[in-house]
């Protein structure tokens, strides 16, 4: 975690792909898969500000062998 959100192919315990949040998002907490198993996005809380621990949830989707994020409306 940190400012990287990264992802993984778990079974065959294998880094894919690492994502740089940039200079204002400042720590990944946390990455929830959806509820339900068969679908390829979840979310991403983050703190946005360091100075007043302000933070967003991101939604993360998977497409083929990659992760995009973007911020939640």
């Amino acid at each position: 975690m940190g400012i990287k959100c990264t992802s993984g192919d778990l079974r065959r315990r294998r880094h894919l792909q690492a994502l740089d949040l940039g200079n204002e998002q400042q720590m990944v907490l946390e990455m929830r898969p959806a509820h339900d198993p068969t679908k390829a996005y979840g979310f991403v809380g983050v703190v946005v500000s360091l100075k007043d621990l302000s933070a967003s949830v991101w939604l993360w989707h998977r497409q083929q062998w990659s992760v995009g994020l973007k911020e939640s409306d």
